[in-house]
């Protein structure tokens, strides 16, 4: 049956008054086509249908026109918006993605869990402590609040702990303060129990506060007391705070049209990182590919420009190095490892004495073992220029090798700005060193200017 169809014949529309009263009821006049009509008895009650909807009702608070997009009213205007094609726009009457938001938004963090250990039961649920001895409740000289979780270690080489696990449901925080004072020290490990040796501790007798970042997933933390005789040592723990964030996922491309701020509200690039307590010491890039991998790319799109990398580079098999690359020429322009630095791939100082990274090359070296300096071109031996130390070969604070045969050390000379190849038949040569510890003069003529050592 339908009513109020006005697109069938001699229908009439039914206006929305008649769904606002208290009682409503049906009533049918019957025709065969052929006889008067005739009023057909009783009338028939419209029930309540909690899903029943007219028309006249979502042109309220939500609107949806037959084949439209849904439409959401607060306060007599659009707030939000689902399209026929899905798409949802907040602030906005033609959404373009999935999600399209006009303004600002925010992803609040999980309401932390806090422990104060104010309450009477101790340790609190989910809590335990053990050892040579036990943590208490102590209503002196707590942090904040009326109490705090202390222990007292009289004895030496005794460990006492206090420990919890929890699940962060996401990335977040442990936040706490602790002290310590005594004959000993309060450590703290996470997610290992057996705890041989704290990755963190304190000697400080005043409350300080530690925060450390934690992954998403369930952790144990474990406070141990530890005393190595003399004195009574006391610890301290309290204003635990574990706190998950806010979390936003990305599986696909994340693009930002503006600054983009981490630790801050004011970005004034197009990254700006604010370092605040709790967050490490900046930015940290992971990577197990082979090359020049981790890195970051500085990129000169002008003309003329360069790209450079960054990198800091690894083959999973040997030591690995910090380099600066231009992939425009595909050379790396500095390299530097434990054990030296080469400029342009040259080896132009180095650390002798090293078990690894040595190359015979042109350039400067400290000898760690012979205290030289040593400039050079090495050949050959690896007692000689960049090999280890000889004392058949030690010379004094600055040492010069060269070529067999050779001069070890000229002075040389050519008028500024003039090129030594056109000058080559004007070459001459002052005062030669050669290795055999002997001097010569190569021509009588005074100094003049030379090309090249030769």
């Amino acid at each position: 049956m339908f009513l109020g169809d006005t697109n069938l014949v001699n229908m009439m529309p039914i206006t929305p008054p008649v769904f606002s009263q208290s009682d409503v009821y049906l009533r049918v006049w019957f025709s065969d086509g052929v006889g008067a009509y005739t009023q057909l008895a009783p009338d028939q009650r419209l029930g309540s249908v909690g899903y029943a909807m007219t028309a006249a009702q979502l042109a309220g608070p939500v609107a949806s026109a037959n084949g439209g997009p849904t439409v959401f009213n607060a306060g007599g205007t659009e707030a939000m918006r689902i399209t026929t094609t899905g798409n949802v726009g907040i602030g906005v009457t033609n959404p373009a993605s999935k999600l399209t938001v006009m303004g600002q938004t925010r992803l609040q963090p999980p309401v932390p869990i806090f422990e104060g250990f104010e309450g009477s039961i101790f340790p609190p649920a989910g809590w335990t402590t053990g050892g040579d001895g036990s943590w208490v409740r102590s209503s002196a000289g707590a942090y904040s609040g009326s109490s705090a979780a202390t222990v007292v270690a009289s004895n030496g080489n005794q460990t006492i702990f206090l420990d919890v696990d929890f699940t962060f449901p996401s990335s977040g925080y442990l936040r706490f303060y602790w002290k310590a004072s005594g004959n000993g020290f309060l450590g703290l490990c996470v997610d290992n129990d057996a705890c041989p040796g704290p990755l963190y501790y304190t000697q400080n007798p005043n409350w300080t506060e530690l925060v450390l970042p934690v992954a998403a997933g369930p952790h144990s933390f474990h406070w141990s007391l530890y005393s190595y005789g003399g004195p009574a040592i006391t610890g301290g723990v309290d204003h635990v705070s574990f706190e998950p964030q806010g979390s936003l996922v990305s599986e696909g491309v994340a693009e930002f049209q503006n600054n983009v701020g981490i630790g801050t509200n004011n970005p004034q690039q197009l990254l700006h990182l604010n370092v605040t307590a709790g967050h490490g010491e900046g930015m940290e890039i992971d990577s197990a590919i082979a090359g020049h991998s981790p890195a970051i790319y500085l990129n000169h799109t002008g003309s003329g420009g360069h790209n450079y990398r960054i990198a800091s580079f690894g083959d999973n098999v040997n030591d690995g190095s910090f380099r600066i690359r231009d992939d425009s020429v595909g050379e790396d322009l500095i390299t530097l490892n434990s054990s030296r630095l080469d400029v342009g791939g040259r080896g132009i100082f180095s650390l002798y004495n090293r078990g690894f990274s040595r190359f015979l090359n042109a350039g400067l070296a400290s000898e760690d073992s012979t205290r030289l300096i040593d400039f050079g071109i090495n050949d050959g031996s690896l007692n000689r220029f960049g090999g280890g130390y000889n004392s058949t070969y030690q010379g004094g604070f600055l040492r010069v090798d060269g070529r067999t045969d050779q001069p070890l050390f000229g002075f040389f000379g050519r008028p500024a700005s003039t090129n030594g190849e056109v000058l080559a038949a004007q070459e001459r040569c002052a005062l030669r060193f050669r290795r055999d510890r002997s001097f010569h003069w190569v021509a009588a003529a005074p100094l003049r200017w030379m090309r090249r050592a030769s």
